[in-house]
């Protein structure tokens, strides 16, 4: 199973599953773009204040760098919960001009149309992707923390089986870059929900210095492998978006005024 190298495209770094037959996976860095600032400089969000025409000149070169355009992807206006919208071509392009033409209190996007990049926006938060070659269906899912709590991994995965058909045996999922249990503290109230959702919480949750520590990314990979995804068939990158304030934005380390990177899946045409 392919697994997540860093490489340039069209000279502009990116994380991405290399190797991948049937389908492109792509997570965008900070560096490259336009933005100025606290956005500098890959800007890719429409929604944390930077100029819209420097966000559209970085969507520009991010699609640019998968030969795509922005016209190409469709994106939802993420707002933490576990919505899952089935999208096709009559969504081509919706966000990708104006945050107000993205798909309203949605935070997963599904799809069986080749050639329509699903696109979601990070500074912290989980990116969850979902790849089925056997019945050539995608998804892409936000996971911050309380769409893990919510179940987005696996109401996308239902969603995937229910619309396509897509099964465990053949289901393919990337966990990209994002908080590690390195740097996302949490208080009680987070810490009893994860011990009432998972009874493997004592892998979840970790005691540093009197304060409490959970891991994201091992949530979300539990509830996959409970659903049916095979260990073998989850790959996730180790990156902690809040220690690499080099390559990745951080709302935490930033103090919430920062910009988001970009997760974008697409299956290619057979």
């Amino acid at each position: 199973m392919p697994d997540w190298v860093l490489k340039e495209a069209h000279g502009l770094p990116l994380l991405m599953a290399e190797g991948l037959e049937g389908a492109v996976i792509a997570f965008s860095l900070r560096n490259g773009g336009m933005s100025e600032g606290c956005f500098g400089s890959l800007n890719l969000a429409l929604h944390v204040g930077d100029t819209d025409e420097k966000v559209r000149a970085n969507r520009e070169i991010f699609m640019h760098s998968l030969s795509l355009k922005p016209d190409d992807m469709v994106c939802c206006q993420q707002v933490h919960g576990n919505r899952v919208m089935r999208v096709g071509a009559k969504e081509r392009g919706r966000g990708a001009l104006l945050y107000r033409d993205a798909l309203p209190e949605t935070d997963a996007l599904i799809t069986d149309c080749e050639g329509l990049a699903l696109c979601t926006f990070y500074a912290d938060c989980i990116p969850l992707y979902f790849f089925d070659a056997a019945t050539r269906c995608i998804g892409m899912a936000h996971a911050g923390w309380k769409g893990t709590m919510a179940g987005i991994a696996r109401h996308t995965l239902d969603a995937m089986a229910k619309e396509f058909g897509a099964c465990g045996d053949t289901l393919q999922c990337f966990i990209g870059p994002g908080i590690g249990p390195c740097c996302f503290e949490v208080g009680d109230d987070v810490a009893r929900r994860v011990q009432e959702l998972y009874p493997q919480h004592d892998v979840l949750l970790q005691q540093r210095g009197g304060r409490c520590f959970c891991d994201l990314k091992l949530a979300n990979k539990l509830m996959m492998k409970e659903w049916g995804i095979k260990e073998d068939n989850i790959r996730c990158s180790e990156l902690c978006s809040c220690c690499e304030a080099e390559l990745l934005y951080s709302y935490r380390r930033d103090k919430g005024v920062t910009g988001r990177m970009a997760a974008l899946i697409m299956l290619t045409q057979t």
